[in-house]
């Protein structure tokens, strides 16, 4: 396995600690040795030349998307085993034949809130994304499927760099209601009883972000009159505290997560409770590395995961594509004021619809 050690310990760790989980519910007799190269103390390119120097058949990493370019580059450009990144190359760049790539793609939720907004007759949406690359891309990804569905972003706003109501002002359009506001009792000069309107055009608001910025932006929307809007968020929404900032927002979620009573995440859980008394410590990263070990074992076998014989892991139903990339299914929730409430998967596209 290529992980990466320095600021990228601890994410490296969890990863380990799911892989070697996975490596070591295999039957001891036929148990798959592992090997681990720090990619922070050599280049992408040594760690591979080595591991093939030592005879690995599979790799699995590396975690960091430059990383993850540089290592398809060095597969295209020799004979190494194949490779299972653990992140996703530049949608633009398509991976040699021997990489496989999987990931917890932000992109993918996206893609999903989109979807899903669509099924339930969603197609007008707002949207207040962070600023730089990370917002960039999940709004991207958000804004193809949404448009492909049918659907239109009718105002985009960062929540970096600016008050907060001042852009939910500007999504939402209240700045034009006080701005008329103000020109009507200029005109007239009189004193006037007012209530800012929000724009009436909008079906919901999709809001990727942690849930740190999240708390301070809803009760904002909720007092520029956007409380009534449905709102969707990505996974990093939910940091297992519930409350009234964080209430009605819908986000999707891997298995492991949000599905605990599913086969594959059950069992897993009671072996890492047998083992070392609890569970709850283990989170999405160890879910990852587990799964990662799992493909790579499928990979091997010759038994490629489809959309019709998927891998059922822990991070959810797995399979893979034309291109060499893992798609994963996703559960949904909502949070409420004091926990999560789970939700049925995305409706279908033709229940629903204006």
């Amino acid at each position: 396995m290529l992980f990466r050690s320095g600021r990228n310990a601890s994410v490296g760790a969890q990863l380990r600690d799911g892989l070697l989980a996975a490596q070591f519910a295999e039957p001891e007799g036929t148990r798959t040795p592992v090997r681990f190269y720090d990619t922070a103390r050599q280049s992408v390119a040594e760690a591979m030349a080595a591991a093939t120097r030592a005879g690995a058949v599979f790799l699995i990493g590396p975690l960091v998307r430059e990383e993850v370019v540089a290592a398809a580059a060095y597969a295209a450009q020799t004979g190494v085993p194949p490779i299972l990144t653990l992140n996703y190359l530049p949608a633009d760049q398509p991976a040699p034949p021997t990489v496989k790539q999987f990931g917890l793609s932000p992109e993918d939720e996206a893609r999903a809130v989109a979807q899903r907004a669509l099924a339930e007759g969603r197609r007008r949406a707002v949207v207040l994304a962070p600023a730089g690359d990370w917002g960039n891309r999940v709004l991207a990804a958000f804004r193809e499927t949404l448009e492909a569905g049918g659907g239109v972003i009718l105002a985009s706003e960062s929540l970096s760099g600016r008050e907060v109501g001042e852009a939910l002002q500007s999504a939402l359009r209240v700045d034009d209601s006080i701005a008329r506001h103000r020109r009507i009792q200029a005109v007239i000069d009189t004193p006037l009883a007012f209530q800012s309107r929000r724009r009436a055009d909008v079906d919901f608001v999709f809001t990727p972000g942690q849930a740190a910025s999240l708390r301070q932006w809803r009760p904002q929307l909720r007092f520029q009159g956007g409380g009534d809007l449905p709102a969707y968020a990505t996974s990093d929404v939910w940091d297992g505290r519930a409350g009234s900032e964080l209430a009605g927002l819908v986000f999707p979620d891997m298995d492991w997560s949000l599905a605990t009573e599913a086969p594959a995440v059950a069992a897993l859980r009671a072996d890492i409770t047998a083992a070392f008394g609890d569970s709850n410590g283990r989170g999405r990263l160890f879910a990852f590395g587990h799964d990662a070990w799992m493909l790579q074992a499928a990979l091997r076998s010759g038994k490629t995961p489809t959309a019709d014989s998927p891998l059922v892991g822990a991070t959810g139903q797995l399979s893979i594509d034309a291109a060499g990339r893992v798609q994963r299914s996703l559960r949904w929730a909502e949070i409420g004021n004091s926990g999560l409430r789970l939700l049925d998967a995305i409706p279908n596209a033709n229940d629903g619809g204006d």
